[in-house]
């Protein structure tokens, strides 16, 4: 196995994707769940750790895994060139709908500096522009969502790379978190899984209404758009993703 951060974690019995998900992966590989739900995978990150997480789908995928469970259909398979649109890094510089941009195709986050105060709301435009003119960017929240529906439509697998800057600015509150919009007037589940979802506040999630822009309330996201993944469980139970799943597909 080449050199990698992936091949470094597995040598000293460290995980990117835990057992019990990969678990959880190959029962929605399965012909039962295939049939009957129309699975789609947004991994979430603030972090650089996207490109290991692809790296170890694409043993997965090729039946090289050391997990040793069947190889997953092509569609897990998580593409990081930008021609793909698998991949994006937001950027936040307000608590509106329209202070959040996403930009497609790229998992090179803005960099937190004085300067951007100067550029404001053309501040991801300008530094895209000169990174890579195929990088899209998209700003607001409803044309967010749109290019998001249309990338699932493409492909059952995507990874959004969000602003830590920004949450790490307005002391880890859940409002400036990682964004998570929902449409309530459409069918379909929409549920973050995160360990650092808290019991009495999301901390790391930032539920937004898409037609309002509104926060939702964690009273009303919690178990619905919000799960936490409990470490301990999730480490020693690898039915733990699926008993999860199955919960909220059963509702």
């Amino acid at each position: 196995m080449p050199k990698s951060r992936l091949q470094e974690a597995w040598s000293e019995g460290r995980y990117y994707l835990l057992p019990s998900f990969l678990q959880f992966l190959s029962y929605l590989a399965s012909p039962k769940v295939t049939k009957e739900v129309d699975v789609k995978l947004v991994f979430r990150t603030f972090g650089d750790d996207i490109v290991e997480v692809a790296r170890e789908l694409d043993f997965f995928v090729d039946g090289q895994h050391p997990v040793g469970l069947p190889a997953l259909p092509e569609r897990f398979r998580l593409k990081l060139e930008p021609s793909a649109r698998r991949v994006g890094t937001f950027y936040r510089d307000g608590f509106k709908e329209d202070g959040t941009a996403l930009a497609v195709g790229t998992l090179t986050k803005v960099p937190f500096s004085s300067k951007l105060v100067e550029e404001g709301a053309s501040a991801p435009n300008n530094f895209y522009a000169a990174l890579d003119p195929e990088v899209k960017v998209i700003r607001g929240f409803q044309s967010i969502q749109a290019t998001l529906d249309a990338m699932l439509q493409e492909s059952s697998t995507l990874a959004l790379r969000d602003y830590w800057e920004w949450w790490s600015a307005h002391a880890e509150d859940g409002q400036y978190g990682k964004l998570l919009l929902v449409d309530e007037e459409k069918d379909g589940i929409a549920v973050f899984f995160d360990d650092h979802i808290e019991a009495h506040h999301s901390h790391i999630v930032d539920v937004r209404d898409v037609r309002s822009g509104a926060p939702v309330d964690f009273e009303k996201s919690r178990g619905k758009y919000l799960q936490r993944v409990e470490p301990f469980a999730a480490i020693t139970d690898p039915d733990y993703f699926t008993s999860l799943f199955e919960m909220y597909v059963t509702k």
